[in-house]
């Protein structure tokens, strides 16, 4: 018997695939009428602020069971005046195609192309708290405008940041750029006091048992 294991993955590289296929169509189009970026946003505002929030619309969207007209009646409903005629006629094409399953992949593939496109580098901020004018710790009084500013000034590239909220970070600020983490927060220096004390009582205990033993 096959390993369901296996076919979920063979399922989920099959889904990325597809879903990068629709992005790059989605991408060219929107390119040649300049309204990626707005595109990009509604994208994530439809999966985030929408269909999150009503898993039932989602769960019919991506029903099997539910005709593609239907789906395409429903959209109309649900969206007409509500979005871009562009984003909602891609969506008629993704019932058609009953890959409305794919759509937030398809939107996390058309964010990550158009970031290529643009040159632009994803940067990770995250704070242990919500972020208005500054962030603590060791970078004291650093916005994330001038974190951006400065990334993008040692990268060379544009900088696109997404900032994230953890409170085990417990103060200052966490920067992870691709497999690179740049760690300034109050855990990490806690941390490294931690070893820096274990270290010495270590020595401090070596030192001891050498002086006994010589004695």
């Amino acid at each position: 018997m096959a390993d369901p294991a296996q076919h979920e993955t063979v399922f989920d590289v099959g889904r990325q695939h597809i879903a990068a296929v629709y992005a790059k169509a989605l991408l060219e189009a929107s390119e040649g009428t300049g309204t990626s970026e707005a595109l990009v946003e509604e994208l994530k505002s439809l999966a985030g602020d929408v269909l999150d929030r009503l898993p039932k619309l989602d769960a019919v969207l991506q029903s099997p069971q539910v005709s593609a007209e239907e789906k395409g009646r429903l959209l109309e409903k649900a969206f007409s005046g509500r979005m871009s005629p562009q984003l909602l006629t891609f969506l008629r094409v993704l019932a058609k195609r009953n890959r409305l399953d794919c759509l937030r992949a398809i939107a996390r593939q058309f964010e990550s192309q158009l970031r290529e496109t643009r040159g632009r580098v994803r940067v990770i901020v995250t704070t242990a708290a919500p972020v208005d004018a500054a962030v603590g710790g060791r970078l004291s009084m650093l916005s994330l405008g001038q974190v951006k500013d400065q990334l993008t000034g040692s990268i060379g590239r544009p900088v696109e940041i997404e900032h994230r909220i953890d409170a085990a970070v417990i103060g200052g600020i966490v920067v992870r750029i691709g497999d690179r983490v740049f760690d300034g927060s109050v855990r990490r220096q806690l941390e490294q006091l931690g070893r820096q004390a274990v270290e010495k009582a270590v020595r401090d205990l070596r030192g001891s048992l050498d002086r006994f033993v010589a004695g």
